[in-house]
């Protein structure tokens, strides 16, 4: 059975700094979920790991635009209200933040691989997303994130999301006209067994985090077998 996605957190876009950032829990969690958390500043520094999640990719100065992070836990199933994320140290920035849920997975270690590139100079395009190794099955779901922070102000931006049948799950972006805060934003989308490369465009220039996480199709669960009947008890249940 492959992966499949489950449902979406957001974080309200804020208007001011928001460091700590809360990210809400998505909705229908169960025990054995596997979850993912993206998070991205303009500051740009990196973020503390909150408890019982692991970073699988992160950047804390990419150009001195961004920073983010993406993480990953097993839901035990007691998750819910929001996620509390700080960046470390007390910059006072702005935060934008998402949290994702998928589902028809059954084990402790979900995710496969993951890898990261990061641009190499201010840009309205992410860079070339950094090939899987191994490469994901065709169960296999393939979570990508641009994550992405302006390299000047300039509000009012907005992201196009690549197409190449990928759906896009977030496509987020901050609006603050401060002359000492720094817009930033999310795209996120995912695809069974998404290898190609695509290119996320924005309407500023800014620095590019971009973050491929595979989540491997488990194992079904196997059934109970079922003792066979003689005829004796057969007889005795008919």
């Amino acid at each position: 059975m492959s992966v499949a996605f489950g449902s979406i957190g957001i974080a309200t876009t804020p208007t001011a700094a928001n460091d700590p950032i809360s990210v809400p829990y998505p909705s229908g969690i169960v025990k054995g979920d596997p979850l993912i958390l993206a998070v991205v500043n303009g500051n740009p520094v990196d973020y503390t790991t909150p408890t019982g999640w692991t970073v699988q990719q992160h950047n804390g100065n990419v150009l001195s635009d961004t920073g983010g992070s993406v993480m990953t836990k097993v839901a035990d199933g007691t998750e819910s209200g929001s996620l509390s994320v700080s960046e470390v140290g007390t910059p006072a920035d702005v935060n934008m933040g998402v949290m994702l849920r998928y589902t028809n997975y059954q084990g402790t270690t979900p995710v496969g691989t993951s890898s990261i590139a990061v641009s190499s100079s201010s840009s309205t395009s992410s860079p070339a997303h950094t090939t899987l190794s191994p490469v994901p099955g065709s169960s296999a779901m393939v979570v990508r994130f641009f994550l992405w922070a302006e390299n000047t102000g300039s509000p009012g931006s907005s992201f196009t999301a690549p197409g190449g049948g990928w759906t896009t799950r977030a496509n987020i972006i901050t609006n603050i006209t401060s002359g000492t805060l720094f817009n930033c934003g999310i795209v996120v989308q995912d695809k069974l067994a998404g290898t190609d490369d695509q290119t996320c465009t924005c309407s500023a220039a800014g620095a590019w985090i971009v973050v491929d996480i595979v989540i491997t199709a488990g194992f079904p669960a196997r059934p109970l077998s079922v003792p066979y009947r003689t005829s004796i008890q057969r007889s005795a249940i008919f």
